[in-house]
């Protein structure tokens, strides 16, 4: 009995699988504008107030990054 054995391996990683979904969704579904889509998302979830506080300290984490100044190259 002859068997052939075949692996196959993603192309992109499930990171940009799901960055890339997430822009068409915007751009197709929201015209590319994220506040409603943010706000259709949290209307249409139930979130705990975990949840909430978790994506409070990712909106202020980035919030705090794009504040700093650019590193300059050398």
């Amino acid at each position: 009995m002859n068997r052939n054995l075949t692996l196959y391996r993603a192309a992109v990683t499930r990171q940009q699988a799901q960055l890339g979904e997430l822009r068409y969704a915007l751009k197709h579904a929201f015209d590319g504008a994220l506040k409603p889509m943010v706000e259709t998302l949290l209307a249409s979830e139930k979130l705990s107030s975990a949840d909430l506080d978790e994506l409070q300290s990712l909106i202020d984490a980035r919030r705090k990054d794009s504040a700093r100044p650019p590193k300059s190259k050398r």
